[in-house]
């Protein structure tokens, strides 16, 4: 009997915040077991894993004018049109412009960091493939930015990168069977091409004790089948860390998780503040270190935003805080 081939596609935001809601993070798992346990049997054949992720960061424009005419608005909504005429002809008061210069400037710190951020997590997807021969992650569409704001807008073409896949899959015979790892319903018409074509659609749905798990109805009913998963499964069956054959708290080990996400993300000062806490009650000989990271924090922050450091020494300072914080967590 010929095997059934089986292709997975996974939306990663989707899959991302699905983790969150359950506490849990892609590094928890082990993925080919994992996938492997959504095939139906011998007669399925897994043929490769498809992981969607941004190639790039892309930020709105970052202009003095804007930052300049939000200052005016925000704090000097009395003069707000004369300080946009003087600043278009140059004699803005000098302290206003100082002000839209240390904005200008730490909003492009902001863009900086986030591009860094975004290399670091990268690197983990990178790691990804080199552990799990299954996988390939295909980097398309962009992480949208807003340095006006300092707020990530979310991905823009990952999903339409995903439905394109699908369609390809289904018109070139490349499988017989697509399971999608996603809830979400911009999916609905390609799945329903799939479908069409003739090919097994299987979605999987991420549940856990706080959430039924982000399914849209109509892409339910249109799949061949639901997988529903118990997020307390990911965390018996699949999970990489024994934390009893380890010997561990697993309070502990959850929270060097959280800081090794907290570097992960860049979110250094939360993480130093977090470690000073813990050190403070449980290991008071090295509380002065975290002191000392979060002092070198606070002046490395400082100097980019003065504008006395330039971007490449900003990059080996923050850089050893983050291999001070991570070594710190070698310790206990």
């Amino acid at each position: 009997m010929d095997k059934t081939t089986t292709i997975v596609l996974i939306d990663g935001q989707n899959l991302y915040y699905t983790l969150r809601r359950a506490n849990l993070k892609e590094t928890d798992i082990a993925w080919d077991k994992f996938f492997h346990s959504l095939l139906e049997g011998k007669e399925d054949r897994l043929l490769r894993v498809y992981w969607f992720r941004p190639a790039k960061v892309k930020e709105i424009r970052l202009l003095k004018f804007k930052v300049a005419k939000s200052l005016f608005h925000n704090k000097y909504k009395n003069r707000e049109e004369e300080f946009i005429q003087r600043f278009k002809n140059g004699s803005l008061p000098q302290n206003v412009f100082d002000e839209i210069n240390k904005i200008y400037r730490r909003n492009l710190a902001w863009i900086k960091q986030e591009r860094q951020s975004f290399s670091i997590v990268d690197n983990k997807y990178k790691r990804f493939e080199n552990k799990y021969s299954e996988i390939e992650i295909v980097r398309t569409g962009v992480l949208k930015i807003d340095p006006y704001s300092r707020k990530r807008l979310g991905e823009k073409g990952v999903d339409v990168a995903v439905g394109v896949k699908m369609v390809e899959l289904a018109l070139t015979n490349k499988c017989d069977k697509i399971i999608l790892m996603s809830g979400d319903l911009d999916f609905w018409y390609a799945v329903k091409l799939v479908k069409a074509n003739r090919k097994m659609l299987h979605v999987v749905q991420i549940e856990s004790n706080k959430t039924r798990g982000s399914m849209a109805i109509d892409l339910a009913a249109l799949a061949d089948k639901v997988i529903k998963v118990d997020s307390r499964d990911l965390n018996s069956k699949f999970s990489l860390v024994k934390r009893e054959e380890a010997g561990m708290k697993p309070e502990l080990e959850q929270f060097k998780d959280l800081i090794k996400e907290y570097v992960i993300e860049d979110k250094l000062s939360e993480a130093i503040k977090k470690l000073k806490v813990y050190f403070k009650s449980n290991k008071p000989e090295l509380d002065n270190l975290t002191v000392h990271l979060l002092a070198s924090l606070n002046s490395t922050n400082n100097s980019v935003i003065k504008g006395t450091m330039t971007n490449l020494q900003a990059n080996v300072e923050f850089s050893k805080i983050r291999e001070g914080i991570l070594n710190l967590l070698d310790q206990f």
